[in-house]
């Protein structure tokens, strides 16, 4: 789909507008990877919770705070959280998570 192309197409410049904008859209895009590469492993669709806790699971150690954050930030209890600011993360680690998952999402299956 042309949402799936655009976030495997995403540059840290797209990553930083992301960053600059006080929205949910970069802890939903990281969500998001993480349900299309666990729909890849696991052979089943699993919502955007399940797929950040087998994110948290799933990627590199030194990456999981990102897939943890993200599911604190998505999944506030008050509208009142959800307005203010979404995590920050540095840009090389957001660029690594993205390169680990797009390149596990592109590897051919056996």
């Amino acid at each position: 789909s042309q949402r799936v192309q655009c976030m495997l197409g995403c540059t840290v410049s797209g990553m930083r507008s992301v960053l600059q904008t006080p929205s949910t859209a970069l802890a939903s895009n990281i969500l998001i990877l993480g349900r299309i590469l666990s729909f890849k492993a696991e052979k089943r669709i699993l919502s955007k919770y399940d797929a950040g806790l087998w994110m948290i699971e799933n990627v590199p150690e030194n990456l999981r705070y990102i897939p943890e954050a993200a599911m604190k930030f998505w999944f506030a209890d008050s509208a009142e959280s959800k307005t203010k600011a979404q995590p920050d993360f540095p840009l090389e680690d957001l660029q690594s998570l993205r390169e680990y998952l797009i390149n596990k999402i592109k590897q051919r299956t056996k």
